[in-house]
């Protein structure tokens, strides 16, 4: 299905990191918009060497060669929707940052998936990359870390969150501007998910899949950069994703 209501499909940016398993990255983004019916366009931010269990060898591309990357996609047609996921350095997320503030930001729902590490626990940024990921929440539309990465650009550290420490690393990551998902509250029955926008704190429930896939997080967000920029609102969009995500970890064969 088409994630809109035109003929049209939806080009859909997609910036990330290059993963020869396809669990997770730009190829995990590019299956999710695929659900959707969404047209993938790529940047390339990182190739690494991994698969499941761990990360063998992460490698950035160089600044100037991302940078080249996106001029000759915005040369190449409309963009409709941004997901932006794995940057790996500190100079990539800069590039990224100036690519935004030249006239993409506010113009087209921009989604941030602000991946440091794989799903193994394997690091795949250096870490200046944090602080410069701070600088991108003003340009974005919705950012979606997991608890893990919300301590860490919020400023609280990277030790285990309970559910109150999470939302007040969500209202801190809101006052930078954009709407906030945090994924990965789990207990051991319920699977429960916040989302701020503005004053507002909506705790998403769900049952808890005892089941282990990886990606869900960059797939959850491209889905969501594509639904959003099909007219859903955030909520619905959320929602959607979410549902489209569980689909995927119930299939998933390992």
């Amino acid at each position: 299905m088409n994630a809109n209501d035109g003929d049209e499909l939806i080009r859909c940016l997609v910036i990330a990191g290059w993963d020869p398993t396809a669990g997770a990255g730009a190829l995990a983004d590019c299956e999710a918009l695929g659900w959707l019916g969404a047209r993938p366009l790529v940047a390339l931010t990182t190739v690494t060497a991994q698969n499941r269990r761990r990360v063998l060898h992460p490698q950035p591309v160089a600044a100037r060669r991302l940078e080249r990357q996106l001029e000759a996609i915005s040369e190449s047609g409309r963009i409709d929707a941004v997901k932006i996921g794995l940057l790996g350095t500190a100079a990539n997320c800069r590039v990224v940052e100036r690519w935004l503030e030249a006239g993409v930001a506010g113009r087209v729902p921009v989604v941030l998936d602000p991946v440091v590490r794989a799903s193994s626990g394997g690091m795949l940024a250096e870490p200046t990359l944090v602080g410069q990921l701070r600088r991108l929440l003003r340009l974005v539309d919705v950012v979606c870390p997991n608890a893990y990465e919300a301590g860490l650009l919020a400023g609280m550290g990277s030790v285990p969150m309970g559910m109150q420490r999470r939302i007040s690393a969500a209202r801190k990551l809101a006052l930078q501007g954009p709407a906030v998902v945090v994924t990965g509250g789990d207990t051991r029955r319920i699977a429960r998910d916040i989302l701020v926008r503005g004053d507002d704190v909506l705790e998403l429930r769900a049952t808890r899949i005892p089941k282990q896939a990886p990606g869900t997080g960059c797939r959850f967000t491209a889905a969501l950069a594509c639904l959003l920029a099909g007219g859903r609102d955030l909520i619905p969009a959320v929602r959607r994703a979410a549902k489209l995500v569980r689909r995927y970890i119930h299939s998933y064969a390992g």
